[in-house]
Parts: structure tokens; sequence; C-alpha cells
């Protein structure tokens, strides 16, 4: 898998953020069998028999019960739940279809709540000081900054912050006088071309110059989410936004380094 033997569905190769994901599902799973004692395993079916299809139902729906109940005991919400138990339908596909096992088609027992996200939008005028006043950015140090460039960057292009950084000298195009960005997004694995603002082509052009071969500044995710707090503490962005989480198909207000979600408490 890390070398590319294995494919998608389409063909494509897997990307390495969802094969680090698996290796957490992995571990996931070798330490609810630590917790529990017990080994999960597939039995293998040489013959159709109602009985044994029976036993295999109830065996795997035992099993979705109870290792729900231990990731929902971690704290994780539906959404990581729920990504969990897409990665353990698809081995199981995976093993059908690939190594041709009799398995049960154990995946029809695994249910995936569905989640809705909470995002904080950006208001209009909010972008608007962004990009005509410019008198804000006198006390801010070279690296906010940097920051609030790619912050305007991401609010106008639309795009995930793993396809922002990942964007190359190369992505951004002129075509009859207009400049584009042209990607291949990770997740969706679909290209976009999306024309960029004259703002835009600003920020872009100053950090061109740049050696290096990306467009952008370069963060890792949890740096650049410490550092906008920052700025938005420099321009006075200091209103509180509430949090929630979906838990069990409920809603549950986020507090500031405690959350608690039924008898746990999480950090």
């Amino acid at each position: 898998m890390i070398y590319g033997q294995r494919r998608t569905a389409t063909g494509k190769k897997i990307n390495k953020n969802t094969i680090v994901f698996y290796e957490c599902v992995l571990k996931l799973l070798q330490e609810y069998e630590y917790q529990n004692k017990t080994a999960i395993g597939f039995r293998l079916l040489p013959k159709q028999s109602i009985k044994i299809n029976t036993i295999e139902k109830k065996y795997w729906l035992k099993f979705y019960h109870l290792f729900s109940t231990f990731l929902y005991n971690k704290g994780y919400s539906d959404g990581y739940v729920g990504s969990i138990w897409k990665s353990l339908k698809t081995l199981v596909r995976w093993i059908i279809k690939e190594k041709v096992l009799p398995i049960a088609p154990v995946y029809n027992w695994f249910t995936i709540t569905q989640t809705q996200y909470n995002p904080i939008i950006l208001s209009v005028p909010k972008l608007q000081f962004l990009i005509t006043d410019k008198l804000y950015t006198t006390g801010l140090t070279a690296n906010l900054i940097r920051v609030k460039d790619i912050f305007l960057a991401g609010c106008t292009l639309g795009l995930r912050f793993s396809d922002l950084m990942g964007l190359k000298k190369n992505n951004l195009i002129t075509e009859d006088g207009q400049l584009y960005i042209i990607l291949y997004t990770i997740k969706t694995g679909s290209y976009t071309k999306i024309p960029v603002p004259d703002y835009l082509c600003t920020i872009f052009k100053t950090y061109r110059t740049n050696k290096g071969k990306f467009l952008l500044p370069q963060y890792s995710n949890a740096r650049f989410n410490i550092l906008i707090k920052r700025f938005g503490e420099k321009v006075g962005w200091t209103e509180l936004q509430p949090k929630y989480m979906s838990y069990k198909g409920k809603w549950i207000e986020q507090k500031k380094g405690v959350t608690k979600v039924g008898n746990i408490m999480t950090t």
C-alpha cells in the first residue's frame, strides 16, 4: 500500500494521509483486542448456510456495538467514529474482492452515523477588511503577515488547508491575461480551475520569487491554527464562538480546555 501496489477502486494511488489513518485504525483495533482480551477474526464460509450466516451476523453486530462503545469512551466524535467504520467497510470489501475469500459481507451490518459540521464562516465585511484595509498590517510581525496572506488565499479559493499548502508555482497559470489556479485536489481526486482576483495575484507574486517549489509559505496545520488565533487577537476579532461536536447523534458544546461528553471528561 505504501509503495502503490494497492490502489483505490478507480485505480488511483492511496494518498499518504489515508495510509496514516489506516495505521491509526489498526492501532485502535489492537488496543481494543488487548483491552477486551479477545481477537477479531473472519470466518471462512465454504458454503451457504443460514445457521452459520446467522451466527456471523450476531458476532459482527456485537463487535460493532462493543467497538463503537470503545471508541465513544475515548471521547471521539461521530465524524471520527464514522470514518473508522468506513475504513473497516473498505477493508471487508477488499478482502472479498481482491483476496477472493468467502467471508460474510459484514460491511452491511456496520452503520455509519451521518454528521453535519458547524464551520465558522468569515463575514463579508471581515473579508473586505482583510482585502482593503492595510493599516492593521503595520502592527503585525512578518510571520503574522504571512499567515494573514495564507488565510486570505484560503478564504478566497475555498481550498482545504492541505491543498492550499500543496500549491506549487506551476499551479499558477495565465490564460488570456487572467491568472488561474489549476490543481488536483487531494481528497476529491478532481482537477479544479479557479480564477485569481487582483488582490490575490499580488500575494502570489510576493511569494512566487521565494526559493522552493511552493506558492505560499509553508506551515503545519497545528502551527497555522496557533498563529491565526494570534492574528485574530491583533485585529480585534476576539468575540467568543460556540464550538460543538456531534456525539452519538447529539450536538455537544465543547468548553475551553474541557469537553463534557456524557460522563466522560476530555481535554
